[in-house]
Formats: C-alpha cells, structure tokens, sequence
C-alpha cells in the first residue's frame, strides 16, 4: 500500500517514548513513598477533593472511574499502610 501516509507514525513514537520515560520516572517516586500508581491516584483524588480530604468509597468511585473490587483493593491496601482512614 504505496499510498498510505505513514508519517505521523513517527510522533507517535515518540510519544509513547515519552509516555514511558515519564511513566518509569513517576513510578520510581511512588515506590519511595512506599506507593503504588494505583494508590497515588486515590491519595491525589483525596487531595484535589479539598479539607478535610474525606470521601466515601463511593465518590471515589464516582471520580476514578474504577471498578468497585479495584478501589476496594486500593482502600484497603492504603488502610493497612496507615496512609489513609476508614470511618
């Protein structure tokens, strides 16, 4: 196929160079803090949800757009970290 325009191939590789430098980087970091990519998304959704950073499961549900076993997963990994409170 001769006549197929295969030139934004090369930005998109490009960004999915980056995506994944940028991804590695900030993974690195969680794991500092003893965090996984999952469990910074919860404790950042808590954060943008303003003092006192309390939502219910089902709000974070609600912003996260995950399935309900993975924030239950999430929940209680933080919990048992004593990074977060349940009520």
């Amino acid at each position: 196929m001769p006549e197929l325009d295969t030139r934004s191939m090369a930005l998109i590789g490009r960004l999915q160079l980056v995506h994944k430098h940028m991804s590695q980087g900030m993974s690195q970091t969680f794991r500092r803090y003893g965090l996984t990519d999952a469990g910074f998304d919860v404790q950042a959704t808590l954060l943008r949800s303003g003092p006192p950073h309390t939502l219910t499961p089902t709000q974070l549900l609600e912003q996260m757009l995950v399935t309900p076993g993975s924030m239950t997963s999430r929940l209680n990994s933080l919990e048992k970290q004593g990074l977060i409170r349940g009520r």
